[in-house]
């Protein structure tokens, strides 16, 4: 025996397994494919703005909207602020609980934004 390892190949080879084609006449069966779901669209529900804040023109429509007021809680505030692209504020308006806060979003804005507040809801 040298010192060198030695390698063994076996002619014999493992079984494979059979393929199976169509039968004559027979189609190829289909191949599977995975298919995602459509994604739930993010935003608001359609109509209304709840807390966070939204892009108007994408996920809110320009118009007037009115919300309840303050949610019930630790700071019952409702604050709500209409910005232009450069973010400044062109709208803002604030409510305690049960005062209603109006508010008109301009085709002109970029984003709405409100926290602590009631959802709001299209006026009209």
């Amino acid at each position: 025996m040298s010192g060198s390892p030695s390698t063994s190949s076996s002619n014999s080879s493992a079984p494979s397994a059979p393929t199976l084609a169509p039968a004559a006449g027979e189609d190829a069966p289909a191949t599977a494919q995975t298919v995602e779901a459509a994604p739930e669209p993010e935003g608001p529900e359609a109509g209304t703005i709840p807390q966070g804040e939204w892009i108007v023109g994408d996920e809110v429509a320009p118009g007037r909207y009115r919300s309840a007021g303050a949610e019930t809680g630790i700071f019952e505030l409702c604050s709500v602020f209409v910005n232009d692209e450069s973010g400044s504020v062109m709208d803002f308006s604030t409510g305690n609980e049960g005062e209603q806060v109006l508010i008109t979003i301009p085709e002109n804005a970029a984003t709405v934004s409100n926290s602590g507040c009631v959802p709001f809801r299209p006026v009209g």
